[in-house]
């Protein structure tokens, strides 16, 4: 079984990431109002609760990276979420319990997205993938406008560690995990 770190946000966390997701619910709501859009499909409430749903789960996966986690580095101009070892990676985080990484067919370029499911007041990162898999024709969900995959489709955490040419992977990888399989199937290591 693969490793999905979990993660419940403490106090600290949550009052950040409500801080952060009223700061970018704002934003959108005034790019909205300069492009004349009055009508949206969701309520105010509705947004900013899955604007925080998307901030925690960015805070999640910075956490399952050990990258800083207040992004004061955050300049992407709303193109990706992070930036890991040069690498633009865009966060998807879902509130389904059955989570399916899904990216719209307009979606701007990044390397790498990540699916995070929320459930229960926990935050579990289910796994990454490139760019160039996902955008697969193979890919393209039933009414064409998304490409989507499930999450056994998905890569470890770790490996998005070694991908982005992290060099050494970090300790914390641990014997008998999913790149520690990886590196028996390439012969990297015994066993």
């Amino acid at each position: 079984m693969r490793w999905t770190p979990e993660y419940v946000l403490d106090g600290a966390d949550q009052v950040y990431c409500r801080t952060t997701a009223v700061a970018r619910h704002a934003y959108r709501k005034g790019l909205l109002a300069d492009l004349g859009v009055t009508r949206q499909c969701k309520t105010d409430a509705e947004q900013l609760r899955c604007d925080f749903v998307g901030v925690a789960g960015e805070l999640c996966v910075r956490k399952a990276l050990d990258m800083p986690q207040r992004w004061d580095d955050r300049e992407t101009n709303g193109t990706h979420d992070l930036t890991y070892q040069g690498e633009r990676i865009d966060v998807k985080t879902t509130t389904n319990s059955d989570p399916w990484l899904i990216v719209g067919k307009l979606a701007l370029h990044v390397d790498a997205y990540v699916l995070v499911n929320y459930c229960d007041g926990r935050f579990r990162v289910c796994g990454w993938q490139t760019e160039r898999m996902v955008k697969r024709e193979e890919n393209t969900w039933k009414w064409g406008h998304a490409y989507t995959l499930k999450e056994q489709a998905l890569r470890c955490i770790t490996e998005l560690r070694e991908w982005a040419g992290e060099d050494p992977p970090r300790a914390d990888i641990r014997p008998g995990g999913c790149l520690d399989a990886y590196r028996k199937v390439r012969g990297d290591c015994p066993g």
